[in-house]
C-alpha cells in the first residue's frame, strides 16, 4: 500500500542516500531527524521536506524525494494542563442543616495514584481512597456515562 504524506506531516528518513539527499544535508548540515513535509506532488509520490527542492536545468525540482524514502512520525497526543488538585462542594445544604455539614470531595493527584477524600466542610471528618491511575479511570468513565444517563432522563421530563 502507497504512503500517502499530506503537508504539515512529520517525517523521518527511511530510505538509502540518493543524491537530492547529500545536497539536502549539505544544504541544512543534518542528515537525521525529524522533518516537516512541505510539499507534495499531484500523484503522491514526491515529496518537499522543509522547503527543499533542487535546480534540474533552467527550473527547481519542487517535490525531490520518493515517497518511499520517508516514513510518519506518529505524534503523541497532546493532552491539556492537569489539575494536581480539585475541590467539589456540595451544591446545597438543607434546610435545618448547619453549614458545617456540607460534604466536600477533594481530588489529589500523588507520585503514581489518585487519591479521593469525602468528607466534611467543617474538615474534621474525612474518607481517603488511594485509586491506581487505571481504577481512577475507569471511575471517570463511569461517572461520565452515570451523568449523561441522568442529563437525558431529566431532558425527557
Amino acid at each position: 500500500m502507497q504512503k500517502v504524506f499530506k503537508i504539515g506531516d512529520e517525517v523521518r528518513r527511511s530510505g538509502e542516500s540518493d543524491p537530492a539527499w547529500e545536497l539536502f544535508c549539505a544544504k541544512h548540515k543534518k542528515e537525521e531527524g525529524i522533518y516537516t513535509v512541505t510539499g507534495v506532488s499531484s500523484n503522491f509520490r514526491w515529496i518537499s521536506v522543509d522547503h527543499f527542492s533542487i535546480p534540474v536545468g533552467f527550473y527547481l525540482d519542487p517535490f525531490p524525494f520518493s515517497d518511499g524514502s520517508f516514513e510518519l512520525v506518529e505524534k503523541d497526543e497532546i493532552l491539556p494542563p492537569v489539575k494536581d488538585h480539585a475541590l467539589y462542594l456540595e451544591p446545597e445544604v438543607s434546610l435545618g442543616q448547619p453549614l458545617g455539614s456540607r460534604q466536600t470531595l477533594e481530588i489529589h493527584i500523588e507520585e503514581k495514584s489518585v487519591e479521593i477524600a469525602i468528607g466534611d466542610y467543617d474538615g474534621y471528618s474525612s474518607q481517603t481512597f488511594t485509586l491506581e491511575p487505571n481504577d481512577a479511570l475507569d471511575l471517570a468513565n463511569d461517572l461520565i456515562r452515570m451523568a449523561l444517563n441522568v442529563k437525558r432522563q431529566t431532558e425527557k421530563e
